[in-house]
């Protein structure tokens, strides 16, 4: 009798850690199905995340041309600018000239 006890006590001893494996393989799968996704996602947030370096590349170097474009400008006015005052001043100078051979 004490042997039929012994062995259906191992027997629920056996069951309940079949019970847990169980429950532990069912977790084991989810968690797999879970990094599967996560890993998918990943690779998602990794491409969106090239393709924005890319932009950004893109649009750093938009700015540097803008910059360029409004340096070449600021020059450009700075030149209209002194052009305009040296016509002024050679106006002057024909102005005075003839003033003196009038005279």
């Amino acid at each position: 009798m004490a042997e039929i006890n012994k062995t259906q006590l191992l027997l629920l001893d056996l069951s309940e850690i079949e019970s847990k494996i169980s429950s532990l393989k069912s977790k084991f799968f989810e968690l797999q199905e879970e990094n599967k996704k996560l890993a998918k996602e990943i690779f998602d947030l990794s491409s969106k995340n090239s393709i924005l370096t890319e932009q950004k590349k893109e649009l750093e170097k938009q700015i540097d041309l803008l910059k360029e474009e409004l340096k070449t400008k600021s020059s450009k006015s700075l030149s209209v600018e002194e052009s305009d005052k040296i016509k002024l001043k050679i106006s002057e100078l024909i102005s005075r000239i003839d003033h003196h051979l009038g005279s």
